[in-house]
């Protein structure tokens, strides 16, 4: 084999320069296993976040439920809508840090600005006066349902992503 490589111009690695190659294989074997287990912890993170948007988009049907009862309510005849409607608002207030911080650890910033868009932007018409309380209901439950429309949207999208 020495002659071979003689014979083409080159000569056999000295015993440095094939420490120095293990070293460069050990070193990009090391960079894989992180990027690897960088991998699998943001599918675990995906996981759980389906997990939760799942939960929380059964929240999202019964926010239709809220809606139709909220007709009761203003009629007088469905005072215990009052404590449904703020229980999904908070299962929502505490599912949102979980819910940025996944998708900003998932570099998924395409659904952060739409989550500004469709939920953040709507909770603005809270501040906005109205006399008549049809409206002012609807003004306060049309940013929860926005909500539950983007983790129903959002749930979908993470099955993609974990197909992917």
């Amino acid at each position: 084999m020495g002659t071979e490589m003689a014979a083409v111009g080159q000569l056999p690695p000295s015993q440095t320069s094939l420490e120095h190659l293990r070293q460069v294989q050990r070193s990009i074997a090391q960079q894989v296993r992180v990027i690897d287990a960088e991998i699998e912890a943001d599918r675990e993170r995906l996981r759980r976040l389906r997990f939760w948007l799942t939960i929380e988009t059964i929240g999202g049907v019964s926010t239709v439920v809220l809606a139709k009862g909220s007709v009761y309510l203003l009629l007088g005849l469905g005072l215990p809508f009052i404590w449904w409607y703020a229980l999904l608002i908070l299962a929502a207030l505490a599912f949102t840090p979980f819910l940025l911080t996944t998708i900003i650890r998932t570099r998924r910033f395409g659904w952060l600005i739409t989550f500004v868009l469709m939920v953040c932007v709507p909770c603005l018409l809270v501040f906005v006066p109205v006399e008549d309380p049809r409206l002012a209901l609807a003004f306060q439950l049309f940013p929860l349902l926005t909500f539950y429309v983007y983790c129903w949207l959002l749930r979908h999208a993470v099955d993609d992503w974990l197909e992917n």
